[in-house]
């Protein structure tokens, strides 16, 4: 098996892409939430989230806010995605460096074998 240029500047170009969506999914999340929350707010000072406790006024506001709760669930989800993707390239590089070094090895070896 031969490691080639193009595996390892593959390797590095996939992991860059992976970072790039992994930051945009984190960003989607973060304007997800702040929707929820604000969405939330407006009910709660339209007087339609009002219950005693936490767990009331969160449940209220789950029936009466479902769509963004949704899209809240639907970003972390695209979030966790991304995330292993990340993980997986980074693995995928590790793999590659480890193959790398026993290709140098090899080579070290038979150098020193040659020289002999």
């Amino acid at each position: 098996m031969s490691l080639s240029e193009m595996v390892i500047t593959d390797a590095y170009q996939k992991l860059s892409k992976a970072r790039f969506d992994h930051w945009q999914a984190n960003e989607r999340l973060f304007m997800r939430r702040a929707e929820l929350q604000k969405a939330r707010a407006q009910k709660v000072n339209e007087g339609c989230i009002d219950g005693r406790n936490e767990t009331e006024r969160d449940a209220q506001a789950r029936g009466l806010l479902k769509d963004q709760f949704g899209a809240v669930e639907l970003a972390e989800i695209e979030e966790r995605r991304t995330s292993i993707a990340v993980e997986l390239c980074r693995i995928e590089i590790d793999r590659v460096q480890t193959l790398l070094r026993f290709i140098a090895i090899g080579q070290s070896q038979t150098g020193s074998v040659v020289q002999s």
